[in-house]
């Protein structure tokens, strides 16, 4: 590295250090900042001033755990001047390490926003946005057993799938699932789907029926159930243009939905609001990488204009498009289980 280099790494590594104690003395609420350092790197009060001041740099080390322990993205300390971006991603900052984890993770994203005005959802979708599945929890924990096996490996203390079981090994995931709808269906959004928008849970329930990972045939029967509720589901938001809290059988927030049958895009969500504007684009299943970085943010929504430009509204008053969405759907999900079905004596 030349002098010059040298020299502009450590103007770059000094600014990073001083946005970052300006953020934090900002957020700590009864703790200094001096005392917040003492606690968290273990150093002494005059070493803690000599950081603050610039006349010490913070290790690599150092500044990575202060943004974990603080829950600071990085991207927040990149210079506005268009030529970085950031981006975080719990699987690197807050890794869940199991279900409960990853539900957890859920909880804390939807709290940022829960309190915010003016909110905004824009939800581009492959796969149907798994926050419909919180209230089929029946579908939502084979998801999370099947996410279970490629991700975080985490002992269920059973390798076969049953919803009282999974239920039972991960705490709370019923009232979790149920708060997470509270959040979700009280929010007004814009959402565009696929038919293709089943092929994960076609691929999750085709997986674990040939691999005989059902625990009966009666959890195969109840899955099924839940599926075609959730195609009448949502059918009928889409046909009243509100969402529905069906654990308080009421409408909720308004909803417009969007047929993608043109473009390939990426699962993206775009959160917009006073105060707040967050992008999120899915990294690996389940999970999403999110930036507050605005050119990211505008990029997206950008995109998402697109998508929403040459798709179909089938919500509200669109009845022949919504007609002809659902009778594809339901030809699908039919086939599928008649598919499945063909091969249920293998089930014990």
């Amino acid at each position: 590295m030349s002098n010059k280099q040298a020299i502009r790494f450590k103007d770059f590594n000094a600014s990073i250090q001083q946005k970052l104690f300006e953020i934090l003395d900002k957020k700590l609420e009864n703790l200094s900042l001096v005392n917040f350092l003492l606690e968290h790197l273990k150093i002494s009060k005059s070493n803690a001033y000599k950081k603050i001041n610039g006349e010490i740099s913070l290790s690599i080390k150092e500044l990575e755990y202060l943004l974990f322990v603080s829950e600071i993205p990085l991207q927040s300390l990149l210079d506005s001047s268009g030529n970085m971006v950031g981006f975080s991603a719990d699987v690197l900052t807050n890794a869940p390490k199991n279900p409960a984890d990853f539900l957890d993770n859920l909880l804390k994203h939807f709290s940022l926003i829960v309190d915010q005005n003016d909110i905004n959802i824009k939800i581009l979708s492959n796969e149907i946005p798994f926050f419909h599945l919180f209230q089929f929890p029946k579908l939502f924990a084979l998801e999370i057993f099947c996410w279970n096996m490629y991700n975080w490996q985490h002992e269920l203390n059973t390798d076969l799938f049953s919803f009282e079981d999974i239920a039972a090994a991960i705490p709370d995931l019923e009232s979790k699932i149920a708060k997470l709808n509270e959040f979700y269906v009280e929010d007004k959004c814009t959402e565009v789907w696929t038919l293709e928008c089943f092929t994960s849970i076609f691929t999750h329930i085709k997986f674990l029926a040939h691999s005989y990972s059902f625990k009966n045939s009666k959890e195969l029967t109840l899955i099924f159930d839940e599926l075609e509720l959730l195609v009448n589901y949502l059918e009928t938001i889409c046909k009243k243009g509100f969402k529905q809290n069906r654990y308080r059988n009421t409408d909720a927030a308004e909803i417009q939905v969007y047929y993608n049958q043109f473009i390939k895009t990426s699962d993206q969500i775009i959160i917009k609001t006073d105060s707040l504007n967050i992008s999120y684009t899915q990294f690996d299943s389940p999970n999403f990488i999110y930036s507050l970085d605005t050119n990211v943010v505008d990029l997206s929504t950008r995109w998402c204009n697109k998508v929403i430009e040459h798709s179909n509204l089938i919500s509200r008053g669109k009845e022949q498009q919504r007609r002809s969405f659902f009778n594809q759907l339901k030809k699908k999900v039919s086939g599928f289980k008649s598919e499945i079905e063909a091969f249920s004596n293998f089930i014990a």
